[in-house]
């Protein structure tokens, strides 16, 4: 059973920038591409993403639920530290 994600970049990229904009024709535009073909990478991604799931279910593994509550915000990352 093959369990590797075989996502490509384009799919990567696609859902990104949809998902950063919160529209698939902006993401068309960003990307120089079809909002069909955004719609397709996102759609493929998708599909590869379940089939993983069903194959872990499969196994006996699932994903964990929500956590009730969500986390806080992240601190920002402070850069490289010096080494002593």
């Amino acid at each position: 059973m093959d369990m590797g994600l075989d996502l490509n970049l384009n799919q990567l990229r696609a859902f990104y920038f949809a998902a950063r904009s919160r529209s698939i024709s902006i993401a068309a535009e960003k990307l120089f591409i079809s909002q069909p073909a955004v719609s397709m990478q996102i759609k493929a991604m998708e599909q590869r993403i379940q089939t993983l799931e069903g194959q872990l279910q499969q196994k006996g593994a699932a994903a964990s639920p929500p956590p009730a509550q969500p986390a806080g915000p992240v601190a920002p990352y402070p850069g490289p530290q010096a080494a002593p």
